[in-house]
């Protein structure tokens, strides 16, 4: 349910912080929230969170920001409001992706329809879109490379988290101008360096997640030796479907292993003090590690990895998921972290950043342009309503005739409307 209601007075004191937000996901939920604090303490800014769950979000976030509902990612049984959002782009002075990996389509397309959505609404009404820690790629669809070009056109200013990111998309567009391309820090670095629990508790975080090439028993090994060494592991389970492999480990190691309460982004940063060492395969539980000087393993699964933990000089910390066990437990015994000022320059070099992009919003604005804001408004309106409807109608009625339409005009349809007759 939203909790933004417009008001003209607001209207050039409020931006929108959109993400991978509302989606179950602690890490994505933890850079929206870190640069939503930013904006408002920094800067007195009212943000407007866009979350596909905006009370999931609001529980792990705070109550102090306004939550629009997002058709992306959705809650089950939702439904969005096209004019609320429109309204609440509206209303904002500018517009700022939190980073994640927003440029990609392993799963779907819609995750690029819903960033495109935001931006080239915010676009049209003139304001500036700015994205912050973007991760790039993969992309393997027509449809997703169109989106991502739409996207990247109607951008402001991109900050890329890693080189990657940035080499994989000149590849991608090499007609592309890449002029406003730079390379920064994961948003999250934001968060300055944080306070840990330096008594030893003998506790090991672990967070991995279901992806090709990760073997439980694999997993299982490494842990059944951490806990004969006299360590206790807590599972942190970033994303609902996590929770299986916790299951698993529990039936197998009983009490020597517990689980994380991460409803909360205090509760997720209270985790991670308490631990001695963290194994996992998930990036923002290692950049959190990170920020806490705590020992770390990364179990890369794909390029990211490697790359954004590359760039903190933390390449040595990450290892190949499913490579030799013992090489994953020596390393956990090595220290390996960033001494405290390098952690706070991380944070003022972050913040520079987005104090630049502040600093010089007018610079980014213009006029917007009524045409340009009626095509975006109906083009978009079309796709989220009307063609959805038409396919409901084709499948439900027209099926029934397929047999006297032409096979030219059946196939036209297949191909605008993804419908199978």
């Amino acid at each position: 349910m939203n909790n933004f209601d417009y008001d003209e007075g607001f209207l050039m004191d409020r931006v929108l912080v959109c993400g991978y937000c509302g989606g179950v996901n602690v890490g994505d939920e933890a850079i929206v929230s870190t640069l939503a604090n930013f904006l408002s303490d920094q800067f007195g800014y009212r943000v407007i969170i866009l979350s596909g769950d905006p009370d999931l979000s609001r529980h792990y976030i705070g109550g102090q920001f306004d939550y629009v509902q997002s058709f992306y990612p959705r809650k089950a049984g939702s439904q969005p409001s096209f004019l609320a959002l429109v309204q609440a782009v509206k209303s904002c002075k500018a517009v700022f992706f939190a980073g994640g990996g927003l440029i990609q389509d392993v799963h779907s397309t819609s995750l690029l329809e819903h960033v495109t959505l935001v931006s080239e609404l915010a676009h049209s009404f003139g304001m500036p879109v700015f994205s912050l820690g973007i991760g790039a790629g993969p992309i393997h669809t027509t449809k997703g490379k169109a989106l991502g070009k739409r996207f990247l056109s109607v951008n402001s200013c991109i900050y890329l988290r890693d080189e990657y990111s940035a080499s994989y998309l000149r590849a991608l567009y090499d007609d592309f101008d890449y002029g406003f391309f730079k390379v920064q820090f994961d948003t999250i670095t934001l968060l300055g360096p944080q306070d840990r629990d330096l008594n030893s508790n003998k506790l090991i975080g672990i967070c991995f997640r279901e992806w090709k090439g990760f073997n439980r028993e694999w997993l299982l090994s490494i842990c059944e030796k951490l806990v004969d060494d006299g360590f206790k592991l807590v599972f942190m389970a970033y994303e609902k479907g996590d929770t299986e492999i916790y299951f698993f480990l529990r039936e197998r190691l009983g009490e020597a292993i517990i689980v994380s309460d991460e409803s909360t982004l205090e509760k997720s940063l209270n985790t991670i003090a308490k631990l001695d060492a963290l194994l996992s395969m998930r990036l923002h539980a290692n950049i959190l590690a990170m920020l806490h000087s705590i020992p770390f393993v990364a179990l890369s699964y794909d390029e990211k990895l490697r790359s954004v933990l590359g760039q903190f000089g933390f390449g040595d910390r990450v290892l190949s998921l499913g490579c030799d066990e013992d090489q994953v437990l020596d390393l956990l015994k090595h220290k390996g972290e960033l001494p405290k000022d390098a952690l706070f320059k991380l944070k003022l070099d972050q913040a520079a950043v987005v104090y630049g992009l502040v600093g010089n919003m007018d610079l980014y604005s213009s006029s917007g342009s009524i045409i340009r804001h009626a095509w975006v408004f109906l083009s978009w309106w079309c796709h989220i309503y009307a063609i959805p409807a038409i396919r409901k109608f084709s499948l439900r009625f027209l099926s029934r005739f397929s047999m006297f339409i032409p096979e030219g005009v059946k196939r036209d349809l297949k191909r605008r409307l993804g419908i199978k007759w």
